[in-house]
């Protein structure tokens, strides 16, 4: 009986002593305590895998008694609450699910400081002969002493034992740079001094005045200066570019109404911002109207404020439509709901004007015209609805699909392109009758301030928050990182700064740059963590930037990404399921036809921008988006050069060209001549049957897209009939 007995305990026993198996980790290494003041510090070790939380130990290294903090899963903790000039030990473990531990780390031995510097150091309120310095205290300092130079300077003007976090700065000279730094006083004892905060006083009565015209979808190519049609004539628009700088290349932070409007207003990209997409609201940063509205600027907005980001802040006055409409929307103007009749591009300048009239004689004034024009559905002013309807509009060379190496959400949602040819060129004069209006807006603004005598001393920006693809590719939008979509138009005039005629070719501009350039034009220190530049630096070469880092958040079908844009290239990578990138050679091949991402060629060209690319995103503080979506490169070609199918064939002056071919559902045929006689367009099966036929009078260009998908796959001949030649090539369909 008892053999029995003990089997059974045994058996008891064995899974007892399993259930409760103890695990192991190692203790933290690489323990350090960094920002010591006399209040407090920092604690940061490296992870330890399988840990599920730490605790933090510390005492006074004289003392025997610890005190325990639990630090969660962070790797770092801020311990508070420490005495001045005290020497203090620190320890951390590491725990296991089951709250065991190996044991604490070995101790790191620091002291706190005996006096705290002051934080965050501003200046505000800059005038001719005074500014404002305010600044955070740091351990419950209450005394303060500040001292004051003009730059380049030795001797300093002190202020001492000041029991407020502010002092005005009174009988400053003009046009003067000047030097500030701050300490706490503790009694017997003082902190060290803070960096230096630099700034510079006001030029008695002659700061500048701000006015940053603003389109909305506006594309590089729509005006002279930058390759746009001869018969749009836009000598205002064009008057702030020979008048000025014309940067050649622009490029929003993000292509996008929201996020790039709040790059304007706060100089940062969305991921500091916190504006990625359309669908996001600004969450941090300093609002630049802000700043020139608390330095004596009379600030105010007229237009589009942005998507998700409720009615304009920061600004003295403000007038905002609230819909795409263009007759009759509904304006909110200073918190008050209101009803004003006509089209926005005349009622848009005239709510303009009255604020510029009723801005005080005594302060320079800073206004926002963010038009929406040219924007979807684009609608112009009665007086302009006929114009150039006998001129030839622009229409896209490659309005076909990519057919190989393409990310495979570019085609079947948002982002294709869905009108036909004649539909895209019905859009396209309506869209220039629009931008005409755009060109009366400006007029209107520049012709004031002339007449007023305030011209030369205003700082002009004229630039757009994004393009829009309009059937390259048969693409349409805007997000992503094709040419059309993030090349922007970008004039400045300031006399001051910029001669006539400057064009900028080897620096790239975007709009996180318009904020500092602002406050520098103003004399206002950037104490506000900007990521963009003032762009007189820019110009002058002192800073330089031959590419540039572009991000987006992702949106229902589209996925994130993050890119760099050079003088020369494209990279672009999206955030799939399975590796999805393009690559262009923008001195080759311009209207980017052919994505040599696959092309062992650029191999080596690729792989350095990937690792410019994750440098960039490191220095400027980005992450990579949570998720992935389901997306992948479809049609993958691995190759040397191009394929012929990609290429027009050249017969005698004139370029023929049938994309894609082989042909799945539809087709691109494009035609260009060296006359202007009519031609034929006939497509023929093997049986020499005519399947399609057309007649065009003006026979220079043709451009057609024609749907495949009911014809049977095989062989066909594309015939092409000008005057007394004729040009043939073969099709291929397949399905």
């Amino acid at each position: 009986m008892m053999k029995y007995t003990l089997l059974l305990l045994s058996l008891i026993v064995i899974p007892f002593t399993h259930s409760y198996a103890q695990c192991f980790l190692q203790k933290p290494n690489n323990l350090q305590v960094t920002s010591v003041s006399s209040c407090d510090a920092v604690v940061d070790w490296s992870a330890v895998t399988g840990a599920t939380l730490y605790k933090i130990q510390y005492k006074v290294s004289s003392s025997a008694a610890w005190i325990t903090v639990n630090a969660g899963n962070a790797t770092s903790y801020t311990v508070t609450g420490l005495a001045a000039d005290t020497k203090y030990s620190v320890q951390v473990a590491s725990f296991c699910s089951d709250n065991t531990t190996q044991g604490y780390s070995k101790p790191v031995i620091f002291q706190t400081l005996v006096c705290s510097a002051p934080q965050q150091v501003f200046i505000t309120a800059v005038t001719d002969s005074s500014a404002t310095i305010s600044w955070q205290a740091k351990c419950n300092s209450s005394l303060y002493n500040l001292k004051y130079r003009v730059t380049g300077t030795s001797g300093w003007t002190k202020v001492n034992d000041l029991n407020n976090t502010t002092y005005k700065l009174k009988k400053l000279l003009p046009a003067t740079n000047y030097d500030v730094q701050l300490q706490s006083n503790c009694g017997q004892n003082t902190s060290d001094w803070t960096e230096t905060v630099t700034f510079i006083t006001a030029n008695s009565g002659q700061r500048p005045n701000i006015l940053v015209i603003l389109m909305d979808d506006g594309r590089y190519d729509t005006f002279l200066p930058t390759g746009g049609p001869n018969w749009f004539k836009s000598p205002s628009i064009n008057r702030i570019a020979y008048e000025g700088v014309n940067f050649q290349y622009m490029i929003p932070s993000t292509s996008q109404c929201a996020p790039s409007r709040v790059s304007i207003y706060t100089g940062l990209y969305g991921h500091h911002n916190g504006v990625l997409n359309n669908g996001n609201h600004m969450s941090n940063g300093t609002l630049v109207q802000q700043v020139l509205t608390d330095n004596g600027y009379y600030t105010g907005f007229v237009g589009k404020y942005g998507q998700g980001q409720g009615v304009p802040k920061g600004f003295n006055w403000y007038a905002v439509t609230t819909n795409d409409f263009y007759n009759d929307p509904p304006y909110i103007v200073n918190g008050k709901d209101t009803t004003i009749k006509g089209n926005i591009l005349d009622t848009y300048p005239a709510l303009a004007l009255t604020f510029l009239k009723d801005a005080p004689a005594d302060k320079p004034f800073m206004l926002m015209f963010f038009t929406r024009a040219p924007h979807t559905p684009s609608m112009p002013r009665k007086e302009d609805s006929h114009l150039y309807e006998n001129e030839r509009m622009p229409f896209p060379s490659n309005f076909y699909t990519y057919s190989k190496n393409y990310p495979d959400f570019f085609y079947g949602g948002s982002l294709q392109w869905k009108a036909d040819s004649a539909t895209t060129i019905s859009n396209t004069l309506k869209e220039y009758q629009t931008l005409a209006g755009i060109e009366y807006d400006v007029d209107t603004l520049i012709s004031y301030l002339e007449k007023k005598g305030l011209l030369n001393n205003t700082l002009i920006f004229f630039t757009s928050d994004n393009g829009y693809l309009k059937g390259e590719h048969l693409l349409q939008g805007k997000e992503i990182m094709q040419e059309e979509s993030i090349r922007l138009p970008f004039f400045v005039r300031y006399p001051k700064w910029f001669s006539d005629s400057a064009v900028i070719k080897n620096q790239i501009a975007s709009t996180i740059d318009i904020a500092p350039t602002m406050l520098d034009a103003a004399g206002i220190s950037n104490t506000y963590n900007m990521d963009g530049v003032s762009l007189h630096k820019l110009v002058t070469g002192e800073i330089k930037r031959p590419l540039f880092y572009y991000e987006f958040g992702g949106q229902k079908g589209v996925p994130s990404n993050r890119g760099i844009r050079s003088l020369d290239y494209t990279y672009v990578h999206h955030y799939c399921s399975s590796t999805t990138e393009e690559f262009y050679d923008l001195v080759n091949d311009p209207k980017e036809n052919t994505n040599q991402i696959n092309n062992s060629d650029y191999a080596q060209r690729i792989q350095q921008y990937k690792k410019t690319l994750d440098s960039l995103q490191t220095a400027l503080g980005d992450t990579d988006p949570i998720e992935d979506i389901s997306c992948f490169l479809k049609n993958i070609v691995n190759t040397r050069e191009p394929d012929s199918d990609d290429e027009g064939v050249e017969m005698a002056g004139n370029l023929f060209t049938i994309s894609p071919n082989p042909v799945e559902n539809q087709v691109s045929i494009s035609f260009s001549s060296e006359t202007e006689e009519p031609l034929s367009l006939f497509i023929y099966n093997v049986l020499d049957q005519q399947l399609f036929a057309d007649r065009f009078e003006s026979g220079s260009t043709l451009n057609m897209l024609i749907d495949t998908h009911e014809w049977k796959p095989g062989l066909y001949m594309v015939t092409i009939k000008q005057g007394n030649q004729k040009f043939t090539q073969k099709m291929n369909i397949v399905h």
